[in-house]
């Protein structure tokens, strides 16, 4: 067999496989759950829908002559030039819907999923059960703070 088959081949089950045990290493060692790494898996998927076809569209346009190809001896910084960008873009984007969608998510569980104690509706008499959440100011305990010498001493903060 020749030696660039097994070198490709070796290199793709190493990619494959390689994240897949830092994934049972870290999620066993720190006792973490699966669901982050599924999550950035899917994101990877969603940014490769745009940056593959990104790719093949600007190799169109420079092989149509639509765009001004580079001198012979600069192709290939230029093609790691353009490629790299290409992809650090389409990464950048799916980083960014990652973190969005984390942030929907969150501000979602926070204001929308907060079980609201029953003594406030109209399950008063079955202790122990919640209702649907609601956001008010009268939810917010603030505990009233005397002025005494020692509270208002701001050198025992430093």
């Amino acid at each position: 067999m020749d030696i660039l088959v097994s070198t490709h081949f070796l290199n793709g089950l190493l990619m494959i496989l390689i994240p897949i045990g830092l994934g049972i290493f870290l999620t066993h060692h720190f006792k973490l759950g699966w669901r982050l790494w599924w999550i950035g898996g899917v994101t990877f998927i969603l940014s490769q829908l745009g940056h593959i076809p990104f790719n093949i569209a600007l190799t169109a346009l420079f092989k149509g002559g639509n765009l001004t190809v580079p001198p012979e001896d600069f192709t290939l910084i230029f093609n790691a030039l353009i490629l790299g960008l290409s992809a650090a873009i389409r990464g950048a984007y799916g980083a960014e819907m990652l973190v969005g969608l984390m942030a929907t998510v969150c501000l979602a569980s926070i204001f929308l999923f907060q079980p609201k104690p029953a003594e406030d509706s109209h399950l008063k008499d079955k202790p122990g059960k919640t209702v649907a959440p609601t956001l008010s100011t009268r939810d917010i305990n603030i505990p009233e703070i005397e002025e005494t010498e020692e509270n208002l001493d701001a050198s025992r903060y430093t």
